[in-house]
């Protein structure tokens, strides 16, 4: 099976789906991500293969990558950097941290302190970083993808509304089946061959998908979307206006590498989910009947489609 991506996209597209077999809609929603400028957020059980797509996907696009371990012991210095003492100029200079990278992968992102979480939020927001009274801008294109464990696994810190809002998308990654994970199970090295695209091309296709067209009566449902997500009784906490934004862009991403040239409403209703799943609170009621947050988005789509 080849994809229908233009041009490059698509040889990317299906270098990707080998290394990751068996989950094309995670792969086409981290394009989408990438190419509409958001950081992404995955969560998944440990082996999934996170680690390993991801850093393909660095290689692929030719960008500086760099990991961080999330631990209960790392300090937001560790992240962002500090000010060291030069011994040879007796001056203080500033040594700049992991996350000075055009594709920064924070893995296991709840298993760091809430106090090492917070050190994103500016770069995640901002696209720069603050130490010892000076602003470091960090290098364009600049992405944070994180992955997190399910938060019922033991020894992880629940990220906060705030922060989980300044990432685009959450994409959720299954447990392959049993005919995915025999050919999984198969898979020898990742093709050296890969396409080899760069970091001019990554911005030019942001530019592509912000020329995407958006017609008003889609602006305005997503907006009426958003809105009945507070109104449900089921859940405590609605989505932002930031949600959203979210949708429309990661709309706009499916549309381009779908090879249109303006948003359906197949675009934003596959953008719903993922872009809101991890901004609505639940309440009790929900959580006591095992309602997730995909179930309450789907039937509010159900309910009200995206025409």
């Amino acid at each position: 099976m080849t994809s229908n991506y233009p041009g490059e996209l698509a040889t990317l597209h299906n270098h990707l789906r080998q290394v990751h077999l068996g989950d094309d809609k995670s792969i086409e929603l981290l394009l989408a991500s990438i190419f509409s400028g958001g950081h992404c957020l995955i969560q998944g059980a440990p082996g999934l293969g996170k680690t390993r797509l991801l850093s393909e996907l660095a290689k692929c696009l030719q960008l500086d990558f760099q990991r961080i371990q999330g631990t209960p012991d790392l300090m937001p210095s560790d992240i962002t950097g500090s000010e060291i003492f030069n011994q040879q100029t007796s001056k203080f200079e500033f040594e700049a941290g992991p996350i000075f990278a055009q594709l920064c992968m924070f893995d296991e992102l709840n298993r760091a302190t809430p106090r090492s979480q917070a050190a994103l939020l500016q770069a995640l927001e901002e696209g720069e970083i603050s130490a010892a009274r000076t602003t470091h801008k960090l290098p364009q294109p600049f992405f944070v993808v994180a992955t997190q464990n399910p938060i019922e696994i033991e020894g992880t810190f629940p990220l906060p509304e705030a922060q989980l809002d300044r990432f685009i998308m959450r994409i959720d990654f299954q447990q392959p089946s049993t005919e995915c994970l025999s050919q999984i199970l198969r898979l020898g090295n990742v093709d050296e061959d890969r396409p080899q695209l760069d970091a001019s091309q990554v911005i030019g296709f942001q530019q592509s998908v912000d020329d995407i067209a958006v017609a008003d009566d889609l602006y305005t449902q997503t907006a009426a979307l958003i809105n009945s997500t507070h109104a449900h009784k089921d859940v405590q906490l609605g989505a932002s206006p930031r949600g959203g934004q979210a949708i429309i862009k990661v709309a706009k991403a499916l549309a381009f590498l779908r090879q249109r040239v303006q948003v359906t409403p197949q675009d934003i209703s596959a953008a719903v989910v993922p872009c809101l799943r991890h901004r609505i609170v639940l309440g009790y009621h929900a959580h006591a009947q095992q309602i997730t947050s995909d179930d309450i988005l789907m039937g509010i789509i159900e309910r009200d489609p995206i025409l």
